[in-house]
């Protein structure tokens, strides 16, 4: 029996320093047995990405009909072709998105926030032990305290206390006088399972979890 590309465990989330990952079209197409219409290039594909947001190389996903692509993704999962240049038209979409999680790494919709230069208020107090990361933003006298980890990207607002060992990860935001409890973790690597058979498939989430004004996580 063929073992299910589901039952490889499937990369979450593409963290910084991960390796990189490519696949021709056509082979992605033959690996999920679909089908491509509109076919324009055979583009090396590098990341399976958001719907707004693909870039020339990347793989995105319309799950639904008349759903909003952006044109410049390099290919997309479909259930029907429609207009789409490079359409891989398959049976079931989210299926087919966390299959293609074992070949291709994920990437966030907010990656471009771990870029980004580090911007921390000059009133903000934050311990020595906390774990600031790349294009981490603190705003005006916020508390971060001891054993806190900010992972890259990740916004914080004005006047937040984030008390001692918060993890706050996947370029989250948090809005102004936010309380984070200790221990706290925000942000880890959020997925949905889909069923394949008689196995299932992790299908990653792609956005970031965003926090208003005035909140508590305790």
């Amino acid at each position: 029996m063929q073992r299910s590309a589901c039952s490889q465990r499937p990369r979450l989330l593409a963290r910084s320093g991960a390796h990189s990952v490519s696949l021709r079209l056509s082979v992605l197409v033959a690996r999920l047995g679909a089908r491509l219409e509109n076919a324009a290039e055979d583009v090396l594909l590098t990341n399976l990405a958001a719907p707004d947001g693909a870039g020339a190389q990347e793989l995105t996903f319309a799950s639904v009909v008349g759903a909003r692509v952006a044109a410049t993704g390099g290919a997309v999962l479909v259930g029907e072709a429609g207009s789409w240049r490079n359409a891989v038209v398959v049976d079931d979409v989210m299926l087919a998105c966390a299959r293609v999680c074992a070949w291709l790494p994920p990437r966030r919709k907010h990656a471009a926030r771990r870029t980004r230069s580090t911007a921390l208020a000059a009133s903000a107090r934050i311990s020595g032990s906390a774990h600031i990361g790349a294009g981490v933003e603190i705003g005006d006298g916020t508390v971060v305290e001891g054993g806190v980890y900010l992972d890259d990207g990740v916004t914080i607002g004005a006047h937040c206390h984030l008390e001692a060992g918060s993890d706050i990860r996947g370029e989250a935001v948090l809005g102004n006088r936010v309380r984070i409890g200790a221990g706290t973790c925000i942000g880890g690597n959020g997925f949905a399972y889909v069923r394949d058979g008689m196995n299932w498939c992790a299908m990653p989430s792609f956005g970031s979890v965003l926090i208003g004004d005035d909140v508590e996580v305790l």
